[in-house]
C-alpha cells in the first residue's frame, strides 16, 4: 500500500496540475519526430578541431565532432522546414539566443510580405574553434567555421517556388547546449581569419 500511494500521489499532483496549466507546449521529441530531418551521415563534410575545443571538452572530437555537425545540418533542415511551414515551434526546438531571434524575425518578415526566403546548405569543410560569450550568450560555445555552398530560394504565399539562385558559402555557425543534451543554433557570424 506505502509503494502505491508513493505512485499515486505524484501521478495526482501531476493530473490536479493539468487543467491550471492549459494544453502543454510540445516537447523538442514531438516537434523534431514530425518534421522530416534525417541526414545521411555518409555526406557530412570533411571536420576539423581545433586543440582549444578539445581542450574544452574531450568528447567534441571523432565521432562527438561528427554528431555537432551532424546536428547542424539538422537543425538548418528544420529552421528551412520552420520557414516553408510557418512554424515557430520548429524553431525553437532548434535554435536560442541570436539564432532564435533572427529565424523568428524571417518568420515574421514572410508573414508580412507573403514571400518566403530559405537557405539551403551544403557544407564541404567545416573548422571547429571554441567561442567566448557574445550577445545573448553566456558560456561557451562551439563555432563551426563552415564552407561550401547556399542556394538561396523564395517561395510566394501559396508555396510556389519563385527564384532560385546558389552563391559560395563561408560562414561561422555557433552552437551549444543551451537548454539541455541537444546542440541549438545561437548565431551566425562572419568566419573567423
Amino acid at each position: 500500500m506505502v509503494a502505491a500511494a508513493i505512485v499515486a500521489v505524484p501521478v495526482g499532483v501531476v493530473a490536479a496540475g493539468v487543467p491550471a496549466r492549459g494544453t502543454p507546449l510540445p516537447g523538442v521529441h514531438e516537434v523534431l519526430n514530425r518534421v522530416p530531418h534525417q541526414i545521411d551521415p555518409s555526406t557530412l563534410p570533411d571536420i576539423t578541431v581545433d586543440a582549444s575545443v578539445t581542450d574544452w571538452n574531450h568528447e567534441i572530437s571523432g565521432d562527438g565532432a561528427e554528431q555537432i555537425v551532424l546536428t547542424l545540418v539538422e537543425n538548418l533542415e528544420l529552421e528551412t522546414q520552420a520557414l516553408l511551414r510557418n512554424d515557430e515551434t520548429i524553431l525553437t526546438a532548434v535554435d536560442h539566443g541570436d539564432r532564435l531571434d533572427d529565424m523568428r524575425n524571417r518568420l515574421s518578415v514572410a508573414a508580412r510580405s507573403g514571400r518566403t526566403v530559405v537557405r539551403r546548405y551544403r557544407i564541404e569543410s567545416v573548422r571547429m574553434v571554441l567561442e567566448v560569450p557574445f550577445g545573448r550568450q553566456d558560456g561557451l560555445s562551439v563555432g563551426l567555421q563552415s564552407r561550401g555552398s547556399v542556394t538561396v530560394q523564395t517561395y510566394d504565399a501559396a508555396g510556389n517556388l519563385q527564384s532560385s539562385s546558389t552563391e559560395p558559402l563561408a560562414t561561422m555557425f555557433v552552437m551549444r547546449r543551451a537548454t539541455g543534451d541537444r546542440w541549438l543554433n545561437v548565431a551566425e557570424v562572419p568566419p573567423e581569419g
